[in-house]
């Protein structure tokens, strides 16, 4: 079986990434609202891309993306606490392993790098189109934290899709086919 795993929400805990992140910036006094307004400027989030974008608006030095390399750097304490688990069990029952996530290219390789997971992973897919687009295998299961991108991938007759809710947004969903889950935990490992 081919298990496609989403990275951010679902292994990678993004809200308090971003916490941390916003911190940062505070220190430098650049506004979180600020910020996140100039991040629509951008295809895909990626902070230093934001930063060249607030450089004129903003004083600040070298320092400021120093601190955001070492906050990447730790990427690895930012994994959710079954994450590990999780894709270790999926590769010992000798499934096959994709990481498809969204983003843009340089960030997100940058975050998934300082994980410690790509050699965990067969393969990692990065794509800025929906995840219902792409020519992949989509007899398999799919595990993401956005509904639009299980919806997409619906469409393509998948084996199973999880909706993952780390943080209990959703009582219930209301596509049938989407299977709602709190933690990886809950996801049947089927061996290969």
């Amino acid at each position: 079986m081919i298990y496609y795993v989403d990275f951010d929400r679902t292994i990678f805990d993004t809200k308090s990434f971003l916490e941390e992140l916003y911190e940062i910036l505070e220190e430098y006094h650049i506004p979180k609202e600020v910020f996140i307004k100039k991040s629509y400027d951008v295809e895909e989030f990626n902070p230093y891309k934001i930063l060249n974008l607030l450089k004129d608006e903003y004083q600040f030095t070298s320092n400021l993306f120093l601190d955001i390399d070492r906050l990447i750097e730790k990427a690895k304490a930012f994994l959710y606490y079954d994450a590990l688990v999780f894709v270790r069990d999926v590769k010992k029952k000798g499934n096959k392993l994709i990481l498809l996530t969204r983003g843009d290219n340089d960030f997100q390789n940058d975050k998934i790098d300082h994980t410690g997971l790509r050699n965990i992973f067969d393969k990692v897919i990065i794509t800025n189109d929906d995840k219902g687009n792409l020519d992949i295998d989509y007899h398999g299961i799919f595990i993401d934290d956005k509904i639009e991108e299980l919806e997409s991938i619906l469409k393509r007759n998948p084996y199973k899709v999880f909706l993952i809710d780390h943080e209990h947004k959703y009582d219930k969903v209301n596509n049938k086919n989407i299977n709602l889950i709190h933690s990886l935990d809950e996801v049947e490992i089927l061996g290969n």
